[in-house]
């Protein structure tokens, strides 16, 4: 089993034993983080050519005409997330929630909707500020946005990292979070254009901002 296996269901069973604790309050949460940031060295790696072939009185010959690719190795995914919070007394507490986004890149965009789990380890004043690690599954449906004719294929992920929570009063919360994306999709192409790689990695670091609201 793999680490992020391993967080994930440590995660996930103290998760479920706070269901089932008398002194577990169970509270909906809405998560908006428009601020989101990831880079992969894939997304700029990947160049897709055109060739054309001709035919001539002595032959046929094939010539390249025209090409696409990425300036840039980083991509803007703002996502949303809504769920749980179970709170496991007054120094802990764990988060569920269904996640969906879109991944915007310079050539590449997709759709992304998952899950994740979060254990956080409250400190300070009124245990206002928290910070614990948190893993989840993506699942990624990738589309080239310029004019060649390329595909992906849809890929489940995953991401795990630590998070940083600051509660503002009972409703509002500021949360920072640095991941790590681990992903990887097929390549095919047609209509005479040809990538330089088979498979794409969209791995990588991310760093994602925004706020937790509690009701």
């Amino acid at each position: 089993m793999s680490k992020v296996a391993k967080i994930g269901f440590m995660v996930m069973v103290l998760s479920v034993l706070g269901l089932f604790s008398a002194r577990a309050a169970v509270k909906p949460v809405v998560q908006f983080r428009p601020i989101a940031l990831m880079q992969s060295d894939g997304i700029y790696d990947i160049m897709v050519d055109h060739y054309t072939t001709e035919s001539r009185w002595w032959g046929s010959y094939t010539y390249w005409d025209e090409g696409e690719t990425s300036d840039t190795d980083v991509g803007y995914l703002p996502n949303i997330a809504a769920g749980a919070r179970i709170d496991l007394g007054d120094k802990l507490y764990t988060e569920l929630t269904g996640v969906g986004g879109l991944l915007t890149s310079e050539y590449i965009d997709s759709s992304m909707f998952g899950f994740d789990a979060a254990l956080r380890f409250k400190f300070g004043k009124n245990g206002k500020f928290a910070v614990g690690p948190h893993v989840g599954l993506v699942r990624l449906s990738p589309e080239w946005s310029g004019s060649a004719k390329v595909e992906f294929s849809s890929t489940t992920g995953s991401i795990a990292g630590l998070g940083f929570a600051i509660d503002f009063g009972d409703m509002l919360g500021l949360l920072l979070q640095v991941d790590y994306l681990s992903a990887k999709s097929d390549v095919t192409t047609s209509g005479g254009w040809r990538s330089n790689i088979k498979e794409i990695d969209f791995s990588g670091p991310m760093l994602q901002l925004g706020l937790n609201f509690k009701f």
